[in-house]
């Protein structure tokens, strides 16, 4: 995620402004939850962790608070996170 695209933007950036752009309008009526990954320390394969569940009050108020808090630290636990998004 600190990779860069071919205008320069770093991709962590890119995703969370297009998360925010359509937070509000994608969700409505939906069952969501936010889960992160890479984003504590370095070199952690099981670095993920569900930081907005689905019962949250205001979500796309929290979803939107926890991405603009979250700086990636390099791994990218993809299979680690899906399975854990399994059991959440």
């Amino acid at each position: 995620m600190w990779g860069e695209l071919d205008n320069g933007q770093r991709k962590y950036e890119a995703a969370r402004n297009a998360l925010a752009s359509n937070v509000e309008t994608q969700i409505e009526n939906r069952e969501v939850a936010l889960r992160v990954y890479g984003h504590r320390t370095i070199s952690d394969c099981r670095d993920s962790e569900l930081v907005v569940p689905f019962a949250s009050s205001d979500l796309a108020k929290d979803i939107l608070a926890a991405v603009n808090r979250i700086r990636p630290k390099g791994q990218t636990p993809i299979d680690y996170s899906l399975r854990q998004a399994l059991i959440a």
